[in-house]
């Protein structure tokens, strides 16, 4: 009868986990090269969906910026919101991906608050057919003296990239649009 011997022991400046100790026993060896492969197969699953879970965070398009600060705005002043806000990372993107982002925004939008999911109510139903933008920045403000949701998204022609920039302005209260200005 053959008897094994393995002891574990903490390597020295190593803060994580427990190595098996190098010393050799008759058949360690082959007992050593497993453990070192589970434990590279378990490191590189685990980096694997830490990097997974990344790209798909990264993705997911809830970059939705809801601000309540209730600024005022004139109908001049209000258009520099659209080259002020910061340009989401889905800008660029094929606008075959508009839906699907449009989508994932709206329901960012929708779990910032009431009034957050009256505009996305209000988003939804006055452009159901819109396929080709992607709101990422609102705010209630005061423009011209009226309460109003000012809405910052990026669009792009059929077939294109999310390249431009467009700025609305919808009164509060009866979802009128105010202003509309588009730029690259």
């Amino acid at each position: 009868m053959t008897s094994w011997v393995i002891t574990i022991r903490p390597r020295p400046r190593q803060a994580a986990g427990l190595l098996w100790n190098r010393t050799r026993t008759v058949g360690m060896s082959v007992i050593h090269r497993t453990a070192m492969r589970v434990r590279s197969a378990t490191l590189a699953a685990i980096t694997l969906s830490l990097m997974l879970l990344i790209a798909v965070g990264g993705c997911r398009g809830d970059q939705f910026v809801y601000l309540t600060a209730g600024r005022d705005y004139t109908l001049e002043n209000v258009t520099s919101l659209a080259t002020l806000a910061e340009s989401p990372s889905f800008k660029g993107r094929p606008t075959a991906d508009a839906e699907a982002l449009r989508h994932d925004q709206l329901v960012a939008l929708r779990s910032k608050g009431d009034k957050a999911a009256e505009l996305a109510t209000l988003l939804t139903s006055a452009f159901p057919d819109e396929k080709r933008s992607v709101p990422f920045f609102a705010e209630e403000a005061t423009v011209a003296g009226q309460r109003a949701w000012v809405v910052v998204e990026v669009w792009g022609s059929e077939g294109g990239a999310l390249d431009r920039t467009r700025l609305w302005v919808f009164d509060m209260e009866t979802g009128v649009v105010l202003l509309a200005t588009s730029s690259r």
